[in-house]
Order: structure tokens, then C-alpha cells, then sequence
């Protein structure tokens, strides 16, 4: 159940300690275990899954809502300024239009 078990021996007082694969965890705090007198081990070593925190699943998703919501308030930005800059261009030919016509209407 996702580990190996390297032991001494199965005769009173060997030892076995058990490894557990890359996605499981021992179920107890030891991974050594010894042989009673009674030949059983004193205590039973298991590998379990591995959970996975919520924080380490709910974190990222949370940068990246966040860069996606910089992007955005980084484009309306610039967006606008660019719309703002259009519009007093088109303010700055027209008044030249005015100019240049008002001086050639003059001049008849």
C-alpha cells in the first residue's frame, strides 16, 4: 500500500523500518518497528495518501485572479488615456481647422 518494508530479521527483537512511496505518508510518527516476543510487530506501519491542503490548491487559483484583475485595471487604464489622448487630438484639428479658416476667410 505505497511503501517497502527493509527488516533484520522476524525473530524476536528484529527491526523493520518502512519507506513510503512519493505520494504517501506513514501512518504513525516512527517508521522503525521491532519484533515482540510474542513475534508480532509492536506496532502496525502503513503508508497512507498523502492529502493535499487546501491552501496549496486555493492559493494559486488566488494570484492568478489577482493577476487576471491587474491585467484588467492595467488595460481600462491604459484603454482610457489612449481614448483621451484621441479625443484631444481630434479637439487640437479641429480648433486648427477653425484657425486656418477663420485667417483665409478673413484675408477675402
Amino acid at each position: 500500500n505505497g511503501g517497502t518494508v527493509c527488516y533484520t530479521g522476524t525473530s524476536p527483537g528484529s527491526t523493520a523500518v518502512y519507506h513510503c512511496g512519493e505520494r504517501y505518508e506513514a501512518s504513525s510518527e516512527s517508521n522503525l518497528v521491532t519484533c515482540q516476543q510474542s513475534g508480532l510487530w509492536n506496532t502496525s506501519l502503513e503508508c497512507q495518501q498523502k492529502t493535499t491542503p487546501v491552501l496549496t490548491i486555493v492559493i494559486p487559483i488566488i494570484v492568478v485572479a489577482v493577476v487576471i484583475v491587474v491585467v484588467v485595471v492595467v488595460m481600462v487604464v491604459v484603454l482610457k488615456r489612449h481614448k483621451k489622448t484621441k479625443s484631444l487630438d481630434v479637439e487640437e484639428m479641429e480648433l486648427e481647422g477653425i484657425d486656418s479658416s477663420a485667417g483665409t476667410g478673413s484675408g477675402a
